[in-house]
């Protein structure tokens, strides 16, 4: 059978990008039935991306392919997590230190007994109150969503713990929102990068709009418009990305970054602004007007965050 030469480009390109060994062998042989039976080209791949190109990196005389179609990162045949967002609001650091007890040592781990993992507990570092607490929690579906908070207050540890008298709450009141990740990063993700370091930040951004449609293009140009890849080419490490089911500011999507330090965070910042691809997208008029409002805070995770 003749392989024609795109294929071949293609071939080598993957051998640079996996960097040798075993994965090398494991990605050919994956790749290389399913477009010898289809008669794909590498022109053929390239145009399943549609009117959005990747930047400008090449290798081996052939444009790189986006890691999303590389299987980099999480997969797009996985199922997009549900995203659970609360705002504990605590009256003083007191009532806040009882919280985070009570959140370290029975709600975190009866959540991951639940299958709820990794959970980001974080305090405001810039942009909200300083006593209140921020909780992510993730849920595989949406059936988690529904019976895992049910299923937890029914435990012992959970009754004995919760159970405050009206003038010693652990916090004044909780606010939720539920959301949907990206198709693009349908899990949340810990960033390698960051991992461990006693001084990183993460970053919370919301995006409002001032209809659905233009919500939904915002997603798409974060999704399909490879937005999330150019955060990854300029170290803005993505935690995750979601569009807001119920909650309030709706329309809206939610995002969150890490940094090393805030350092870190201005100087990849401007990395993204001064970005030739994203450049390029942001000139793009079919996502022209689709954010109207942005709230950005910076947290800083509790010594028993997961994240």
């Amino acid at each position: 059978m003749q392989i024609n030469g795109s294929l071949v480009s293609m071939i080598r390109c993957l051998i640079f990008l996996f960097a040798g060994g075993d994965s090398v062998i494991a990605s050919v042989r994956s790749i290389l039935p399913m477009m010898v039976r289809a008669r794909l080209t590498w022109n053929d791949w390239r145009g399943q991306m549609g009117d959005y190109e990747s930047p400008e990196i090449r290798c081996c005389g052939c444009r790189r392919p986006p890691a999303t179609l590389l299987g980099a990162h999480h997969g797009g045949s996985e199922e997009a997590h549900y995203l659970e967002w609360i705002k504990f609001e605590v009256l003083n650091n007191a009532r806040r230190g009882a919280l985070e007890t009570f959140l370290k040592d029975v709600v975190v781990p009866g959540l991951n007994d639940l299958g709820c993992s990794p959970i980001g507990v974080f305090r405001p570092k810039h942009g909200a109150h300083g006593t209140n607490v921020f909780m992510l929690v993730p849920h595989k579906t949406i059936d988690s969503f529904l019976a895992t908070w049910d299923k937890l207050s029914q435990t012992p540890e959970y009754q004995k713990a919760s159970n405050t008298e009206m003038d010693t709450p652990l916090y004044q009141r909780m606010e939720s929102s539920l959301m949907k990740a990206f198709s693009h990063m349908p899990q949340v993700e810990v960033p390698s990068a960051i991992k461990g370091e006693k001084s990183r930040v993460f970053e919370i951004r919301i995006y409002e709009s001032h209809n659905r449609l233009k919500g939904d293009l915002k997603v798409e140009m974060f999704n399909e418009g490879g937005e999330i890849e150019i955060f990854r080419d300029v170290g803005l490490h993505p935690v995750f990305f979601g569009k807001t089911l119920v909650g309030p500011l709706m329309p809206n999507l939610t995002y969150m970054l890490g940094f090393k330090d805030m350092a870190e965070r201005d100087a990849n910042w401007k990395r993204f602004s001064a970005d030739p691809a994203w450049q390029k997208l942001r000139a793009n008029k079919r996502y022209a007007g689709t954010v109207s409002t942005i709230t950005d805070n910076i947290l800083v995770p509790t010594n028993f965050s997961q994240i």
